[in-house]
């Protein structure tokens, strides 16, 4: 075998490996950038406001004019990305109802922290008022494993099988609303600049590359992931190579 097939041999590899990559690994399936627009950068479903402000560089919202989002996850298996701050993380303020308010429970800060109340959390990671955070929630659909995230570090994880508490009712999310079993106000005003949707479980170290709010979200901003273009060059080139050793082959 020549120089030129070994290399040919390597790239053709490399392109395989490239789908294999993107077929295992959580992928994006909705990106909300909210500059200007609640559309998905994707093509699927809008965000739905209950008050608030849109601009260049996210949506403001006073307290309980969160947004919500529907058919665009799946109930038990995800992962999402929100980067946020709240101008109140004194005492409970809800992030995330995954049951449409028919619960109490959910994502919480609490007194700056993490919560997934009623769960205790296990943080490292206080974020006071008006600070910009990136929350990262991942659920595992096979294993029931639930863990949320600041800024790339684990702030709890605990086996949701039982409880189904991380499940998501009727693939409804609520961001930023609190339930009515407190009257509604467990909850505070705020900022949010992105919200990103993946289609699985993210490992710990995926989400540690994801990093704090100044890290680009590969694939968020672009709708076509860097991998599959990244196959198609190699693809373009590996049938390149294998036409120059056929006409080689032919003198």
């Amino acid at each position: 075998m020549n120089y030129q097939r070994l290399a040919l041999a390597f790239l053709s590899i490399g392109t395989v490996s490239a789908w294999m990559g993107t077929a295992q690994a959580a992928t994006i399936t909705h990106a909300y950038n909210l500059n200007n627009t609640l559309a998905d950068s994707y093509g699927g479903p809008s965000l739905v406001t209950n008050g608030g402000t849109l601009a260049a560089n996210g949506y403001s919202f006073a307290a309980n004019q969160g947004l919500n989002l529907t058919g665009a996850i799946s109930q038990h298996k995800y992962s999402i990305l929100v980067d946020y701050k709240l101008s109140n993380t004194v005492g409970y303020n809800k992030v995330i109802d995954f049951k449409n308010f028919l619960s109490d429970a959910g994502i919480f800060h609490q007194d700056g922290n993490l919560t997934p109340y009623p769960v205790v959390g296990n943080n490292s990671v206080t974020v006071g008022n008006n600070e910009t955070v990136r929350l990262v929630l991942t659920r595992n659909g096979l294993t029931g494993a639930f863990s949320g995230y600041f800024n790339g570090m684990q702030q709890f994880s605990f086996d949701d099988t039982a409880t189904g508490y991380g499940s998501f009712t009727q693939g409804i999310i609520q961001f930023f609303q609190d339930d009515n079993f407190f009257g509604g106000l467990e909850a505070s005003a705020g900022m949010v600049g992105k919200i990103v949707i993946f289609d699985d479980e993210l490992s710990s170290l995926e989400v540690a590359t994801l990093g704090n709010v100044n890290t680009i979200v590969p694939g968020a901003e672009v709708p076509e992931p860097f991998t599959i273009v990244g196959t198609l060059v190699g693809g373009t080139a590996a049938l390149r190579m294998r036409k120059k050793l056929k006409a080689t082959d032919k003198v």
